[in-house]
């Protein structure tokens, strides 16, 4: 290959090859073409060609693996700035895309070739709805191979390695390197473990066969220390722009924390290869499943999440029916183009939600729908007219529950409004004008007295002053409503900002994108009213939509509240769950788009954790953890059904995978801070971790319970993936922001004080 990127090791501006880390790149597909699911593996051409200039122009050079190590073995000077670039899987579209942008760069390269698949597509990929997608050929292997490309092993039909006999990885890897050596007619030195997983096994049967380096995954540089056959390396995501990939290869982990990802893959993978090993010894002792049943039972909290089935996607009509008001008819719905045949009921009665029930919109008439929902809601109905004081019905009619009467429950909210405290609604934002001034409009329409909350809009760190002028035009003139600007990114910083701005006694918060009820602002603060010492209040999430198979998946995950439709409290004292895994099961106190905490409480404790949140590595947390930190501090936490809100759910795929990651790793955030800031809770903590990953990742935990058999398995895994990941991304925040804490205190050098002092 020609170019001025390219240089081999040995050069004379070059550093000695113990002094460095390197970045090793793994690239997967460089298209623009891809299912949904395989988005995250594709990065586009144009994008690939930015990476390379942006490489270009920060001075790094591309090497090869085997480059690398030799350089290692032999003491050998690097080239200033190495970078390695590797390439997974040899689907067609290097030879189309890759390869000629690597050519005009001049930039060797590593590509990892699973052989059994070569000239043809790639099988393994099914899940993923790209069984079709093309491989290379061997002939264009061999014209890449003679200008400047390394291809190395991939296994021969691309297999999770770790989780084979030994008979079986064996030949995997020989059958990779016999086919490779005889079709490049040269010794293939490099092997890369599909999946990134191995084993001391797996690893000393590649260097058995003759290779000598390979590459696992472990998101980190690769340091002078690294096993030559657990090379580390940097996933590059399909979405990442340049400014993502500057950041990716800036990244640095402390051996701690190394420690620690090496500890939390290795409890990833114990459930898969004690189940392949038990499967072999099963397999190779030809018993019955009886006698092993107890061993499985010991493994099964790592199965993979059994799925109920399934039925092809159609969109649903989001409805509410009040029981106290007649049955309506349902019949088709079309809506904005969109022709809906079912529905999705949320079924109150007084106010109060009972459950959501599907309904076809086939036209059946008010009466058959009455049936079904007494059907099925007839105990709950009665329960509740009975807490009412009224009498107990024995049937629904097509007109509905009239009680002739005012019902206790709301009665007891018309008694409360009156007195009613002053309270704040804070609204953090981000370049979303229009659907926050929507919210704003519903959380003015709130039936609580008008004079006794005001609205507070943050609007954090925005790209464009959209925004601003929106408010400034519409709520310019209104004593309700206050716009400020709060820059420090994270929805942390945004909520503290109008935490510390807030007039009310009880500071209530809600996510930009949402739409709420009209009783939601009374009802979320009459929760306080609930019981002695509550100083949380958290509310019903309802889904806003059901359009695309995305929202599908999201709901059968369970949505965005967990939480159910009855009032409940929780302490550490009288009011605890019944579940072993309290109080650190965060999902039972509900969601961040709906919560309230008393002001002075919030602030007493510190407010919201700057270093969790959306905009920081740990992707979510900061609700939860506020949510915790009320319980184990001795206060009381309400959940508040009656105060529901409407919100969206992504549309598309790829930022549902983002969300599902952000779970996991706002979760396991949240807890590990605990962890560490409370060292004496740490004995129950590590009590309840058995049974908290036994929930995580058990095949019959209920959190997988609404999964069906079409919920894509890189959905669960990608939470997984957060939940381990989540310690890790919690240290970086909080080193990231003490590093910015430590420039805003160093002083200016005299040069840039003196230009000030000139420009005043």
């Amino acid at each position: 290959m020609s170019g001025d990127m390219s240089t081999t090791p040995g050069a004379a501006t070059g550093v000695s090859a113990h002094d460095v880390t390197i970045p090793i790149l793994m690239y997967h597909s460089i298209s623009t073409s891809t299912n949904p699911l395989f988005s995250e593996w594709a990065v586009p051409p144009a994008m690939f060609e930015e990476h390379m200039a942006f490489l270009r122009r920060s001075g790094y050079t591309p090497i090869t693996v085997s480059d690398l190590v030799r350089a290692r073995a032999h003491g050998a000077p690097l080239p200033a700035n190495p970078v390695v670039l590797t390439f997974d899987d040899a689907y067609a579209d290097f030879y189309e895309n890759a390869y000629p942008i690597l050519r005009l760069f001049g930039a060797p390269a590593t590509l990892y070739v699973p052989t059994a698949w070569v000239g043809g597509a790639c099988d393994w990929l099914a899940a993923d709805g790209e069984s079709s997608r093309s491989m290379v050929t061997w002939s264009q292997l061999a014209e890449m191979s003679a200008g400047g490309i390394e291809c190395g092993g991939h296994s021969h039909r691309h297999v999770q390695m770790d989780i084979l006999s030994e008979a079986d990885a064996r030949e995997e890897i020989v059958t990779s390197k016999r086919l490779l050596d005889e079709h490049l007619g040269q010794e293939t030195g490099s092997f890369a473990y599909p999946h990134g997983w191995t084993s001391r096994r797996v690893k000393r049967l590649v260097k058995a066969a003759g290779y000598t380096s390979a590459c696992a995954v472990k998101n980190m540089h690769s340091a002078m220390s690294d096993d030559p056959f657990a090379l580390a390396r940097l996933h590059v995501r399909g979405d990442m722009d340049v400014a993502a990939l500057g950041a990716l290869i800036d990244q640095r982990m402390t051996s701690v924390e190394a420690t620690l990802r090496g500890v939390a893959r290795f409890a990833i993978r114990f459930g898969p290869r004690a189940r392949a090993r038990l499967g072999q010894l099963e397999a190779r002792a030809s018993v019955a499943q009886r006698p092993l049943a107890p061993l499985m039972s010991i493994v099964s909290i790592v199965r993979a999440p059994q799925t109920a089935p399934t039925r092809p996607f159609e969109p649903a009509a989001m409805l509410e029916i009040e029981l106290s008001e007649p049955i309506p008819h349902l019949a088709e719905i079309s809506r904005s183009g969109v022709i809906y045949r079912r529905a999705l009921a949320l079924i109150r009665l007084h106010a109060q939600p009972l459950r959501v029930m599907e309904f076809a919109l086939d036209g059946g008439a008010a009466g058959v729908l009455a049936q079904r929902i007494w059907e099925e809601l007839g105990d709950q109905i009665n329960a509740h007219l009975s807490n009412d004081g009224l009498a107990q019905v024995c049937g629904l009619a097509r007109e509905g529950i009239a009680t002739g009467e005012e019902p206790a429950c709301l009665a007891a909210r018309r008694a409360f409004l009156p007195r009613a405290p002053f309270v704040s609604v804070v609204i953090p934002t981000h370049n979303r004008p229009a659907q926050v001034a929507a919210l704003v409009e519903t959380a003015l329409a709130s039936d609580y007295p008008a004079e006794r909350f005001e609205v507070i809009v943050v609007d954090n760190a925005p790209s464009t002053n959209e925004t601003a002028l929106l408010f400034n035009r519409d709520y310019m003139e209104s004593a309700r409503v206050r716009y400020v600007r709060e820059d420090r990114a994270g929805s942390s910083n945004a909520r503290n900002a109008g935490l510390a701005l807030a007039r009310g006694e009880i500071v209530v918060f809600a996510d930009d994108d949402e739409l709420v009820d009209q009783r939601w602002l009374g009802e979320m603060v009459r929760g306080f009213e609930s019981a002695s010492d509550v100083r949380c209040v958290t509310g019903l999430v309802m889904p806003m939509e059901l359009e695309t198979q995305a929202q599908g998946w999201f709901e059968q995950f369970g949505g965005y509240c967990k939480a159910g439709f009855s009032a409940r409290l929780f302490n550490l004292t009288d009011h605890r769950a019944e579940s072993p895994l309290y109080p650190y099961n965060l999902g039972i106190y509900g969601a961040g788009g709906s919560m309230a905490f008393k002001r002075d409480h919030l602030l007493g404790i510190g407010g919201f954790d700057p270093a969790l949140g959306p905009a920081t590595p740990t992707l979510g947390g900061e609700d939860l953890d506020a949510m915790l930190r009320t319980v184990l501090g001795g206060h009381t936490l309400a959940y508040a059904p009656t105060a529901i809100v409407r919100h969206p759910s992504h549309r598309e795929i790829g930022p549902l995978r983002k969300q599902m990651r952000g779970y996991g790793l706002g979760l396991s955030s949240a807890l590990f801070k605990t962890f560490i800031t409370q060292p004496r809770r740490a004995p129950e903590f590590l009590a309840r971790l058995p049974l908290g990953l036994q929930f995580a990742f058990g095949a019959e935990s209920p959190h997988h319970a609404g999964k069906q058999v079409d919920y894509p398995k890189e959905l669960t895994w990608l939470e997984m993936r957060g939940l381990v990941a989540g310690p890790f991304a919690y240290l970086r925040s909080r080193r990231r922001i003490a590093a910015a804490t430590r420039a805003q205190r160093e002083p200016l050098p005299q040069t840039q004080l003196a230009h000030i002092g000139q420009t005043r």
